[in-house]
């Protein structure tokens, strides 16, 4: 599992500051937290869980997750002990996520059929951010290894463009300027390109689906 030392000494190699004179670790970590926050923004992490209902209705409370930013799918009704059963789920048409304050809650927002009972299961696809084991006190790292690659470009052109404002009087500003902007061009390509990606989520509701009824 890639580190953020690992992802650090990556960095020191696109630098070409192997010796980490130039670029501190509190730099290199400014620049993964930027670079992660924005891949975040485009391709988050995926996760699914289970709510048991504590009351009826078209509002479910979601603040028992922790970490969740956005909903992607929900399924309803819900049996977890029979999982594939009936088979294909049913997908909630009509749903949409909205804060209480801080505390998330799912409207179920289709007005066709009956809705949630007290006790039923409810099956949530949410996403999360991800996150670098070693960077803010996060002990996993969910960045998908393939993906790795482009959170270090992006880390390195934002570390290099924040060099060229304070000390750019003994790094050669302008070609380092040019770099920084040719990597994070390449970074945000990449971006782009991840949001085409068959696997990506998004949070935009199913626009269809079974009713929200037994049949």
């Amino acid at each position: 599992m890639t580190t953020r030392s690992d992802l650090h000494e990556r960095m020191k190699t696109i630098l070409q500051d192997s010796q980490g004179i130039t670029w501190n670790e509190s730099e290199l970590d400014e620049g993964l937290r930027i670079a992660l926050n924005m891949y975040n923004s485009v391709s988050p992490h995926s996760k699914q869980a289970t709510l048991v209902m504590e009351n009826p209705g078209r509002e479910i409370s979601l603040d028992s997750i922790p970490g969740l930013v956005g909903v992607t799918e929900v399924w309803w009704p819900y049996d977890p002990e029979t999982p594939e059963s009936p088979w294909p789920p049913n997908k909630v048409a009509g749903f949409r996520l909205w804060w209480d304050g801080c505390k998330p809650v799912l409207f179920l927002s289709s007005f066709k059929g009956r809705l949630p009972h007290t006790g039923e299961t409810v099956r949530v696809w949410y996403a999360c951010l991800h996150t670098i084991e070693g960077l803010d006190g996060n002990l996993t790292t969910t960045v998908p290894e393939a993906d790795t690659s482009l959170i270090v470009l992006g880390a390195a052109g934002f570390a290099a463009s924040s060099a060229c404002l304070d000390r750019g009087e003994t790094l050669q500003p302008e070609l380092l300027e040019n770099t920084a902007q040719a990597w994070l061009e390449e970074f945000h390509n990449g971006l782009d390109i991840l949001r085409l990606r068959p696997d990506h989520n998004t949070s935009e509701p199913w626009g269809e689906g079974w009713q929200m009824d037994r049949w």
